[in-house]
């Protein structure tokens, strides 16, 4: 497996792990702050994010381009094959017009997607470049 396979199968990992902590403690705060029934809330969290960071695992796939040594000198290039699956998504969460709830599951997902996978690049390119 190449270094660019594994770096991004690494971010959807931790990102996962991520995604359903923050967003339980989310819940937990902001939506249901007097109740403790969370029975129902962390299966429909497990399963959400497993498929969110699915899709953004997928539309960071432009990252294998990046074995290619042009791809890699050039810095534009660089920025717009690694960031481009992630940031489209986000802009794709913000103007879908979804429900309050849905919202903010995928924007707290989104933005903790990017967060790390923004860590892993700033990793990468300290080795690569």
């Amino acid at each position: 497996m190449n270094k660019f396979f594994k770096s991004i199968l690494r971010t959807a990992g931790i990102s996962y792990l991520l995604s359903v902590a923050i967003n339980m403690l989310y819940y937990a705060i902001r939506v249901q702050p007097a109740s403790s029934d969370y029975g129902h809330v962390m299966p429909l969290a497990l399963v959400g994010a497993v498929y969110l960071n699915i899709i953004l695992f997928i539309m960071s796939l432009p990252v294998l381009f990046l074995n290619d040594p042009k791809f890699m000198r050039n810095t534009a290039m660089r920025l717009i094959l690694y960031f481009s699956g992630p940031v489209a998504f986000l802009i794709g969460v913000l103007s879908a017009g979804l429900q309050e709830r849905d919202f903010e599951f995928y924007i707290i997902t989104a933005v903790i997607y990017l967060i790390v996978h923004s860590v892993s690049y700033k990793k990468l390119v300290a080795k690569t470049v």
